[in-house]
């Protein structure tokens, strides 16, 4: 989905920096929403004992220029290139492991795993 990728960095630029937004805040509207939304709260979106442990470490005052460069969508586009943002993921942390460290993916491809909804039932 083209843009998604700006969405953390909208949120901190715009919205932490600009309106006085809360971290809190940002982590409801990026980690535990979503996850209550498609079922996988608390496994995912909650810092609690059981989840999966997986974390954005963040950089407040880094700021940058979002290149075509750094696009992750097929697409190739996106509304906000070129535009500076201030506040930046610095590491990714997935279920207790580091797959992202300052722009680099560090991660192990195949990985990652398909989740389904809390009380789904694979086939």
């Amino acid at each position: 989905m083209s843009g998604i990728q700006s969405t953390l960095p909208l949120l901190l630029t715009d919205g932490v920096h600009a309106r006085g937004m809360t971290l809190e805040q940002v982590a409801e509207l990026t980690a535990t929403a979503p996850a209550q939304r498609f079922g996988l709260y608390p496994r995912k979106g909650a810092i609690v004992a059981g989840a999966d442990a997986d974390f954005a470490l963040l950089d407040l005052d880094r700021s940058w220029r979002f290149a075509s460069a750094q696009l992750q969508t097929r697409s190739g586009i996106s509304p906000y290139l070129g535009r500076t943002f201030r506040g930046a993921v610095v590491r990714t942390i997935v279920r207790g492991r580091t797959v992202y460290v300052d722009g680099e993916v560090t991660g192990t491809a195949g990985w990652g795993r398909l989740l389904k909804p809390n009380g789904a039932h694979a086939n």
